[in-house]
């Protein structure tokens, strides 16, 4: 029994580096992507590489512990194979907004001057920041999950709402940062400046 409290701590605690993973990603994007000088980049380089090694080993202290748990207590229960499932989404989309998103944090680090406009377009891809806030609300979706023990049906309905109201809100914060990438500024700029110019005369 002793043995199993320890598990269990171990399992909420990974959890809870899971959600502090997110945090840091969170307020390191917010930065970066506000981010005009390589020096602004740097500054933020560091928390954001941080991510990744907070983020693999809550991940994995989560599976391991869950997995031990699960073969000598709880065994193949419903609720535990769709927060499996929930946990590989964690992953992948973690892989697929995180390694590109790094490659470009390391390239705008080394420029100098100014950021380039390529550089600031990276940056400001709203889809990292898209799929983070998906994977908080699949986290906390597993959360429910782990604390609930519901049935299969229950389950599925659980992860089902937290993955569609995660993508409805990454949808209004793509939206809402598209609004401020480089390309449409440099693009409303130019209408702006169009419409500003006099009439021709007839």
């Amino acid at each position: 029994m002793e043995q199993f409290a320890f598990l269990v701590f171990l399992h909420v605690m990974a959890a809870i580096g899971v959600f502090v993973a997110f945090a840091v990603e969170g307020v390191a994007q917010t930065y970066l992507r506000r981010a005009a000088t390589p020096d602004e980049v740097r500054a933020w380089a560091g928390s954001y590489r941080a991510v990744r090694p907070i983020g693999i080993v809550s991940l994995l202290t989560l599976i391991a512990t869950g997995l031990w748990m699960t073969l000598a207590e709880w065994g193949w229960t419903a609720w535990i194979l769709v927060s499996i499932a929930g946990i590989v989404a964690l992953a992948v989309l973690g892989a697929v907004g995180g390694i590109r998103y790094t490659a470009s944090v390391e390239a705008a680090s080394r420029e100098s001057g100014l950021l380039s406009t390529a550089s600031r377009v990276a940056l400001t891809n709203p889809l990292p920041l898209a799929l983070l806030i998906v994977r908080s609300f699949l986290a906390t979706g597993i959360v429910f999950l782990m604390t609930a023990k519901p049935d299969l049906l229950w389950s599925l309905i659980g992860l089902g709402a937290a993955a569609v109201v995660g993508t409805g809100t990454a949808a209004l914060v793509v939206e809402r940062a598209a609004a401020g990438t480089p390309q449409l500024l440099a693009h409303r700029q130019s209408g702006s400046r169009a419409a500003s110019r006099p009439a021709p005369r007839r």
